[in-house]
């Protein structure tokens, strides 16, 4: 994220006002995820919380470098500022979900008339571009992950995780195979803890865990194998020439032998950080 000062686009002369915000690729996905979390205009502190964890602030595994820390921080008050002023000023006549899915559509454009910072793009700062933002089904698995477990979940949350699929070409079908695997792994979880925290003779609870270990695993084999990742790869970055079925096995053992390795307790998943996620896949990818 940047401030930077207004020109005159006729004469590139700088002018005093007004500043405009630039947002990194990176905090546009987090404003989406602002946008997914407050689209019922009430902000709490439990969503705050799952916004931190959304752009790596909080959660686990989490390791950065107090410069690190601090401007992540700073983008995250930055867009809880933009943002609510913006969810603020929704004129009452209006509806409010239209006004806020239209944003997420000039969010995802890199609309220069956006609302939230009021610009992605500056052609006068090299650094940044005026792009569309990428989608993929592993970000929509962290919006889901972030807001699948709420109450109002079926609501107006649900509706703009809709749009936000039609908006990356994603196949409606690949929004409901995530929601079930986000809930496998839910049930996975705490099926887990409750073998921990049971009596179960040692024998017993060793054979339960490898069975939820073998579900866990065959869970995110579904995830691996097409449409859900494969198929939305893009033309410039073709899948590896060798044969489907090899492929998508070594893609399932990286998966679940890499990612779930690395977790050992299922919970952790859910509450894992975009960043780490993102990185997690990409590594396959």
């Amino acid at each position: 994220m940047a401030v930077c000062k207004d020109y005159n686009l006729e004469t590139d002369e700088e002018q005093i006002e007004p500043a405009k915000i630039i947002w990194k690729e990176n905090d546009r996905y987090a404003i989406i995820a602002f946008l997914l979390l407050f689209v019922d205009r009430k902000m709490n502190g439990e969503d705050l919380k799952k916004l931190d964890v959304f752009m790596g602030i909080t959660g686990t595994e989490i390791n950065h470098d107090d410069d690190k820390l601090a401007e992540l921080i700073s983008v995250r008050d930055a867009i809880i500022r933009e943002g609510g002023a913006f969810l603020d000023g929704i004129d009452p006549d209006d509806n409010s979900y239209d006004c806020i899915m239209d944003e997420c559509d000039r969010v995802i454009d890199g609309n220069d008339k956006c609302k939230i910072g009021n610009g992605y793009y500056y052609r006068f700062v090299t650094s940044f571009t005026c792009n569309n933002l990428r989608g993929a089904p592993y970000l929509l698995f962290d919006y889901i992950k972030m807001v699948i477990f709420d109450n109002n979940y079926s609501g107006d949350r649900k509706r703009l995780l809709k749009h936000i699929a039609r908006k990356w070409d994603i196949d409606k079908s690949v929004l409901s195979t995530l929601e079930s695997a986000l809930k496998s792994l839910n049930e996975i979880s705490k099926k887990h803890a409750e073998i921990e925290e049971s009596d179960m003779p040692h024998r017993e609870a060793v054979l339960a865990l490898a069975e939820l270990k073998a579900r866990e695993k065959t869970v995110w084999k579904e995830l691996s194998a097409e449409p859900c990742y494969v198929k939305n790869r893009d033309e410039d970055d073709p899948a590896p020439e060798e044969d489907d079925d090899i492929y998508e096995d070594k893609l399932s053992d990286k998966i679940s032998d890499g990612i779930v390795a690395g977790i050992e307790k299922v919970g952790d998943l859910l509450c894992a950080p975009f960043e780490w996620m993102t990185d997690k896949l990409m590594d396959w990818m």
